[in-house]
């Protein structure tokens, strides 16, 4: 602040020494002091003359180098850290984060009311950083975000994680089409776009939270005892195909605060990390 007002000030006497240009000659001429003074001030200007010459010449004479210079600087920065992020580079990348969530439902539904987190921190003295709940898909209310319970959990410092349930007979339409009647080619049928008006309204909803959501869709999608997994005739390359659409929806309808959690089962005979499973869906479902 002290450099600042200085700056200001010398400004000001500057401006004032120019529009009192004539009274300044007067006093030069009736005071010694202040002629001997003016010749070394126009001593100085000529060296600060010199001095800044030196400098804009040696710019414009450089600039193209030094151009080249700062783009190839900044390539190189922006390269080396993209690729600590995307290889996992320990020197570069970023700290590990471990958060406590938890899981208490009290009634059936899949829902972790607030006296299921509250409890849990008052018996451990411990943050539950993030409150997890099921939904599932369908038409009806239990498939829409609950706003209470949102609103409730982020006002307790924590994320909601929604394990966000595909099945298929939940909506009315359903009945029309005998697999999704019977809980079967759900990942098909997400493809075709037979969902889309319900994963646009489910993506606005999260969207208007305005708050960070994890989604964790099609959880567990190895596990034969859900209509999702290859035992509901869904293919690897459909269950690829239906994670990266619902994603693109996700993103079309602007809900940028959705954090992706793409949730494998316990590796078995159709092991989706391994190339036989084939179901990471690449960059398109983690954050």
């Amino acid at each position: 602040m002290a450099g600042i007002a200085g700056i200001n000030f010398a400004v000001m006497a500057f401006n004032i020494a120019i529009s009192r240009q004539k009274d300044v000659q007067e006093l030069r001429t009736e005071f010694r002091v202040l002629r001997n003074s003016f010749v070394y001030y126009r001593t100085l200007k000529q060296y600060f003359w010199n001095f800044r010459h030196g400098i804009y010449a040696g710019l414009r004479q450089f600039a193209f180098p030094i151009m080249i210079l700062m783009a190839i600087s900044t390539l190189y920065l922006f390269g080396s850290t993209r690729y600590a992020y995307l290889s996992g580079d320990p020197g570069q990348a970023r700290e590990p984060i471990f958060y406590t969530g938890i899981f208490q439902p009290m009634e059936p539904g899949g829902i972790t009311p607030k006296a299921g987190w509250e409890d849990f921190q008052r018996r451990f003295a411990a943050h539950a950083d993030i409150v997890s709940l099921y939904i599932p898909w369908g038409d009806g209310p239990r498939s829409e975000v609950p706003w209470q319970l949102m609103e409730d959990i982020c006002r307790n410092g924590s994320a909601p994680m929604i394990t966000w349930e595909p099945w298929a007979s939940g909506f009315s339409f359903s009945a029309n089409d005998p697999d999704l009647e019977k809980e079967r080619k759900v990942m098909s049928r997400i493809n075709a776009g037979v969902f889309d008006n319900y994963v646009k309204k489910f993506a606005r909803q999260v969207r208007a939270l305005n708050k960070p959501v994890f989604i964790r869709f099609a959880h567990e999608a190895d596990n034969p005892a859900y209509p999702w997994s290859p035992s509901g005739g869904n293919s690897p390359e459909e269950t690829r195909s239906a994670w990266q659409r619902v994603h693109d929806l996700f993103l079309a309808e602007r809900a940028y605060n959705a954090v992706w959690v793409w949730n494998p089962g316990s590796p078995g005979p159709w092991n989706p990390t391994s190339p036989e499973g084939g179901m990471w869906t690449g960059s398109a479902s983690p954050c």
